[in-house]
């Protein structure tokens, strides 16, 4: 990130797994500071959780 502020939020080779279930494998993102970004807080929390 040479020459740009550090990111409000940074995520880096996020993974979720419920049982042998992998819902999320490697995701990475950053927010700079301004951006517009909307998400579900249960999202981020891991719910609704996969259906069996």
């Amino acid at each position: 990130m040479t020459g740009r502020a550090s990111p409000v939020i940074g995520v880096d080779e996020l993974n979720v797994t419920y049982g042998d279930f992998h819902a999320v494998k490697d995701l990475s993102f950053h927010v700079e500071r301004g951006s517009s970004t909307h998400c579900s807080v249960r999202t981020v929390r891991g719910r609704p959780r996969p259906w069996k």
